[in-house]
């Protein structure tokens, strides 16, 4: 039984009236394309529903987020509060709980690994660490990961507020995400925590009911894959009769500068544009997911991509050298899709 404010009467407390509790209101695909993400595709929208569902999450109530943005290729992200990750893993009747903390450099300038994240002033966060525990296993999974490469930074480089005021609560969150995963590939192989893309719950997008969905990249969120705004530069046009610079293209002589195409009778020159190189958000979101998958050493990524997406080598940063930093924006995509399905597989290629 229900009130018209959505309130669901569950009981009564003696005499004094009776304890309500929020009910969750009923999605539909209508309901999230309109107010939680209009760039999503039907397949996702139902997804995240059954999702919902099936865990009983609110969307409303920062439960449970769909993240996609205009224009993004790879398929949506579904970011879940960090407690209802855990909830998810100790659903499995194999699940035998964890251990996990923070990795500190001491005052005496020692590596200590210590459960929880106290810490005290003087010391240094190095990162942090998780093992999960299954009965049917002997040996417990085990995820380290360092500080700052998780360490949330705002767009001109200096951290955010909640990893200054929080950074052993914060980086303990990210290898605890990360083992549950390797040790639940089925439950938790898709999912990620909000840490894990180096921004806390609070700044995610929040949804208003009755309110039209306003999809805005938030400090950090680029992590996700949101895409770079494209600005085309300003097109010089030059006044009929006005003379144009020496050098700057004027008459059938000019030569035009090496990689670039002129029109015909001493028009505009317009350089050609080379394949799009991939993102600092995919690369960053790649480093992710290849963590989640056991592939720390660079070698290691390096060989793994090659495998997935099907190269002859390695692609080559501007020096010559094997990294992922010479992934086209399109391999990058096509990266993290295969990725997402090798997490969902267990990551067993």
């Amino acid at each position: 039984m229900s009130d018209e404010k959505g309130l669901a009467k569950v009981g009564t407390l003696g005499q004094s009236g009776t304890v309500a509790r929020y009910t969750a209101p009923e999605l539909t695909m209508e309901i999230v394309k309109q107010f939680i993400n209009p760039n999503v595709t039907d397949a996702e929208a139902y997804f995240f529903i059954q999702f919902c569902k099936g865990q009983a999450l609110d969307p409303f109530r920062k439960e449970a987020y769909l993240i996609k943005y205009a224009g993004q290729q790879e398929p949506a992200s579904i970011v879940i509060g960090y407690h209802n990750f855990l909830k998810r893993a100790e659903e499995n009747p194999k699940y035998k709980g964890f251990k996990a903390g923070i990795i500190v450099l001491t005052v005496g300038k020692k590596v200590e690994y210590r459960e929880g994240s106290f810490y005290v002033q003087g010391e240094g966060i190095l990162g942090g660490w998780c093992e999960v525990y299954r009965t049917d296993r002997t040996q417990p999974f085990r995820s380290e990961v360092a500080f700052e490469e998780y360490v949330g930074r705002k767009k001109d480089g200096t951290i955010t507020k909640q990893w200054i005021t929080k950074p052993g609560t914060m980086i303990r969150k990210v290898p605890v995400a990360q083992a549950h995963r390797d040790a639940f590939p089925s439950e938790l192989g898709r999912l990620y925590v909000a840490e894990e893309f180096a921004q806390a719950e609070e700044a995610l997008p929040a949804y208003e009911v009755g309110k039209q969905a306003e999809i805005i990249v938030p400090e950090g969120m680029e992590a996700f894959g949101a895409p770079k705004q494209k600005t085309d530069p300003p097109k010089t046009t030059v006044a009929e009769g006005e003379k144009k610079p020496e050098g700057e293209g004027a008459g059938a002589g000019a030569a035009a500068p090496q990689g670039s195409t002129s029109q015909a009778g001493g028009g505009e020159t317009k350089a050609a544009e080379g394949p799009k190189m991939a993102s600092e958000p995919q690369l960053k979101k790649i480093g992710v997911m290849m963590s989640g998958l056991g592939k720390k050493a660079d070698a290691e990524r390096h060989e793994y991509t090659v495998h997935l997406l099907g190269l002859k080598e390695c692609p080559k940063d501007k020096d010559g050298k094997d990294s992922l930093k010479g992934l086209t924006s399109r391999q990058a995509s096509e990266l993290i899709t295969a990725l997402d399905e090798a997490a969902t597989a267990g990551g067993r290629e």
